[in-house]
C-alpha cells in the first residue's frame, strides 16, 4: 500500500535529508532578497517621486508669482498646463494667503477626488509661514506638496565665500 512514501525516504536516507535542507534554505535565501529588493525599490521610488514633487511644486510657485500676486486667473492658466504635463501630477491647485482657492484644474481622463486638506489649507499655511520650505502630506496613496509663493530671494540668503591672505571673508547678498 505505501509505494510512496516521503517521509520514509526522508528518514533512511541521507542524501533526501542534506537536499532537503539545502532546497530550504535557498527558497528563504530567494524569498528574504525578494522582500529585501522590492522594499528597497518601493523606497527608492518613494523619495524619487518626493524629490520630484518638490521641484515641481517649487517651480509652479515660482512661475506664478503673478498670478498669485495680482489674484488674476488667467496668469496661471499657463503654470499649471505647465505642471500637469508631468506625468505624476493628478491635480494643481493655488491659494492666495487667506486660503481662498485662485485656480485649480484636474489632469482630464483622471477620477481623482480631492483630499481633505484641501478643504482646510490654514493649518498647512501656518506650517509653510513658520518654515517658508516645500511641505509634503501623504494620505491615502496620494502626495500633496505645498510651497510658499515669495516675491523676492529674501527667503533664503546667498553668501559667497572668499579667502584672501589667509582670512576667509563672508558677503552676503
Amino acid at each position: 500500500m505505501s509505494f510512496f512514501n516521503p517521509l520514509k525516504k526522508f528518514n533512511e536516507r541521507f542524501s533526501v535529508k542534506v537536499f532537503t535542507i539545502f532546497a530550504l534554505f535557498i527558497i528563504t535565501i530567494s524569498t528574504t532578497f525578494t522582500f529585501f529588493s522590492i522594499h528597497h525599490q518601493y523606497k527608492s521610488f518613494k523619495n524619487k517621486l518626493i524629490k520630484n514633487g518638490k521641484i515641481f511644486s517649487q517651480l509652479l510657485a515660482y512661475n506664478s508669482r503673478l498670478g498669485v500676486f495680482s489674484e488674476n486667473a488667467n496668469f496661471l492658466k499657463d503654470p499649471i498646463d505647465g505642471i500637469l504635463q508631468q506625468g505624476e501630477v493628478l491635480d494643481v491647485s493655488i491659494f492666495n494667503l487667506s486660503g481662498r482657492l485662485l485656480a485649480s484644474q484636474t489632469r482630464k481622463g483622471v477620477a481623482f477626488s480631492r483630499g481633505s486638506n484641501k478643504e482646510n489649507p490654514k493649518e498647512i499655511f501656518d506650517r509653510i509661514r513658520e518654515s517658508e520650505e516645500t511641505i509634503h502630506i501623504e494620505g491615502n496613496g496620494i502626495f500633496e506638496f505645498w510651497s510658499p509663493v515669495i516675491s523676492s530671494s529674501s527667503r533664503s540668503s546667498v553668501r559667497i565665500s572668499t579667502i584672501e591672505d589667509g582670512s576667509i571673508k563672508v558677503k552676503s547678498l
